[in-house]
């Protein structure tokens, strides 16, 4: 769950008329998709601002016996990809969560 402090950081970085779509939970993190970008939580710091036109991949690896994961690969070599363990019961929002900006992606 968001900390309600970043809460507000993100809501003064969406742009008017920009719409949080999906939350995903990860184990360590938040994963906000929004109709223009993908944000990362830490904690209280934001990891991952990336507008969905800059991601070069976004994966979600489900395999049996051990957690799901989520990967996001931006374009930009300075930004760090996220690699996050999802909880077990983020999967179908993840999986919507893919959808969504994968049908940006092409």
């Amino acid at each position: 769950m968001i900390d309600e402090r970043v809460r507000d950081q993100v809501v003064k970085l969406l742009l008017d008329g920009e719409l949080v779509e999906a939350e995903v939970e990860a184990e360590d993190a938040s994963i906000l998709i929004t109709d223009r970008r993908v944000l990362v939580i830490h904690g209280r710091a934001i990891t991952m601002n990336c507008p969905i036109s800059r991601l070069r991949r976004i994966q979600l690896d489900v395999e049996r016996g051990v957690p799901a994961t989520m990967a996001i690969v931006p374009e930009d070599l300075t930004v760090v990809p996220q690699i996050l363990r999802l909880a077990d019961s983020s999967l179908v929002t993840a999986a919507a969560a893919v959808g969504l900006v994968g049908a940006r992606l092409g």
